[in-house]
């Protein structure tokens, strides 16, 4: 169970808005690694979270083209081998800039570094 405080976070980092199609409505939080049943509380990280409508979430479980691009724009990441999500970018519905989920619940643009 994710606390309170930390969901009213995400939704705020996210706009109150789903990142993949921008609806504002039947609003969740979405792990982008699965956890599994039961699984580890490592994921639970605000770099770990994004918000998602109810229809993308279940689109993304459901639809092997629409996971795939998931996986493109960092809404979903994989479990089987080693990722560091702060180090994942997500692109958010509208904005065609990558952003980096900080630990600390904020985001911030993933600069080219020069």
């Amino acid at each position: 169970m994710i606390a309170k405080t930390k969901r009213l976070k995400v939704f705020d980092r996210d706009g109150w808005a789903c990142v993949a199609c921008g609806v504002q409505s039947e609003l969740t939080l979405q792990h982008r690694i699965n956890r599994g049943m039961g699984g580890s509380k490592l994921f639970d990280g605000y770099e770990c979270l994004i918000v998602l409508c109810a229809g993308c979430n279940a689109r993304l479980e459901q639809d092997a083209d629409y996971a795939e691009l998931g996986r493109r724009r960092g809404w979903k990441l994989p479990r089987n081998r080693r990722v560091y999500p702060a180090h994942e970018p997500v692109f958010y519905h509208g904005d065609s800039r990558q952003w980096l989920l900080d630990p600390d619940g904020q985001r911030r643009l993933d600069e080219p570094a020069f």
